[in-house]
């Protein structure tokens, strides 16, 4: 993999959530969520502010991609609320609901599906339309901070597994989102591709301003982010 190590910052897109800052990016209160009658998630709270990365960290069955599930709006809670920059997405519906996910949340997830009749940059550049539209040189200066300059032009069959994901990197940030959430984002990777993974998300986070929530089984990151959630089967712990 031969991203670039180094994501440089700028300051006009450091834009975050657009609404009032003093709002949490991630607010999740009290959540309960029953799958099969088996609680998944009981009592769940967490709180994000700008800039504040986590590691949800579990084994498969502790309930992260539900979490993720619920955080997106893509599943409702039975109990509970979550706001993203102080929308309550938990309580929206339908077209409310997409609204919320597109303008604030950027999704990463464990099997990347970029849209295979896309190139990467008409991929990147359709994610930025639904996500309210853009300058296009924002896309081609996120496709370049990934490594893809070169591979813009190709489409999803044509790449290797590290350049797609690094193409749903930037399909994921060009709208600005103020959360990246990243699902199992090194669980097939050796010890070096996993570092240089773990790098390019929080250097592209910290780049665009943008609060990162990865959710892994692989302890290989604690190292990177500071602070970490565990979550067990049926419970979940206290930040630490």
């Amino acid at each position: 993999m031969n991203e670039r190590s180094n994501i440089e910052s700028d300051s006009s897109q450091q834009k975050g959530c657009n609404v009032d800052h003093s709002h949490p990016v991630l607010s999740v209160n009290a959540l309960r969520h029953v799958y099969a009658d088996r609680a998944v998630l009981d009592g769940f709270s967490l709180t994000l502010n700008r800039g504040e990365h986590t590691l949800l960290l579990g084994p498969s069955g502790s309930g992260k991609t539900t979490l993720i599930n619920l955080i997106c709006g893509l599943l409702t809670p039975d109990d509970g609320d979550i706001t993203i920059c102080g929308e309550a997405i938990s309580k929206a519906k339908g077209a409310q609901r997409d609204n919320i996910r597109r303008r604030h949340i950027g999704l990463v997830p464990q099997q990347v599906r970029l849209v295979s009749a896309l190139t990467v940059r008409e991929n990147v550049r359709l994610a930025q339309k639904l996500g309210g539209g853009g300058d296009q040189q924002r896309a081609e200066d996120l496709i370049e901070q990934v490594g893809l300059s070169e591979r813009a032009h190709a489409k999803p069959r044509q790449l290797s597994q590290g350049e797609a994901q690094r193409g749903a990197i930037a399909r994921a940030l060009v709208a600005k989102p103020a959360l990246l959430i990243a699902d199992e984002p090194t669980a097939a990777l050796d010890d070096a591709n996993a570092e240089r993974v773990a790098k390019l998300f929080l250097d592209a986070a910290k780049a665009q301003g943008t609060t990162l929530l990865i959710a892994t089984h692989d302890a290989r990151l604690r190292p990177h982010v500071t602070k970490t959630i565990n979550l067990t089967p049926s419970e979940a712990s206290h930040a630490c």
